[in-house]
């Protein structure tokens, strides 16, 4: 084809064509996945939070039937938000690396959440080489902080000889950490789109 050829120009439009509706794909795969992230990480707030409050009650892990479901469940969500959340991070991954930015790979943003001393920064981390400008330090701290609050509270709450102060707080915090996931996961969804 020679230069101001029409057939091209027809070629060359048809190819951004293309490259706007894989883009544009890729920003709805992504924010399928963000309602997903919302949701399953909203369910297993509450099913944490629950059974913190249950124990500050009790103030004894609950133990019977309905409490031992509780603790089933919140296993399950537990597992069922991280593949999610994970899942959704490796679909912002995706669109960020078709925008030419170097992303950490999927397995690494899977695991990470898993290796010993990585799992208390490389999450978080992560979160914020997503979002790419579009997450304030502070909204990262005010999720990432108190999760790993909920987090160690589980031992001090269990060895405790009355639990009912760090469950209460396990429970806030859980509460607050999810609040502000809510709103990083919407702030980078917008940001790809």
């Amino acid at each position: 084809m020679i230069e101001g050829d029409p057939q091209r120009a027809t070629f060359d439009a048809a190819i951004a064509e293309l490259d706007e509706r894989s883009r544009r794909r890729d920003v709805s795969f992504a924010t399928w996945k963000a309602r997903n992230a919302l949701w399953s990480t909203g369910v297993h707030a509450a099913a944490w939070t629950t059974f913190n409050v249950a124990y500050a009650v009790t103030g004894e892990p609950p133990s019977t039937t309905s409490g031992g479901m509780l603790g089933i469940v919140m296993v399950l969500t537990g597992f069922i938000s991280w593949m999610l959340l994970s899942e959704w991070m490796c679909g912002i991954a995706y669109v960020r690396r078709s925008q030419g930015l170097t992303m950490p790979s999927n397995a690494w943003i899977y695991f990470s959440w898993w290796i010993p001393v990585a799992e208390l920064f490389s999450p978080a981390r992560t979160m914020r080489r997503l979002g790419q400008g579009a997450v304030s330090t502070w909204l990262l701290l005010a999720w990432w902080l108190p999760w790993l609050v909920a987090t160690g509270l589980v031992t001090a709450r269990d060895s405790a000889a009355d639990p009912t102060q760090p469950a209460l707080v396990a429970a806030t915090a859980i509460v607050v950490s999810r609040l502000a996931l809510q709103r990083i996961i919407r702030r980078v969804s917008t940001a790809v789109a």
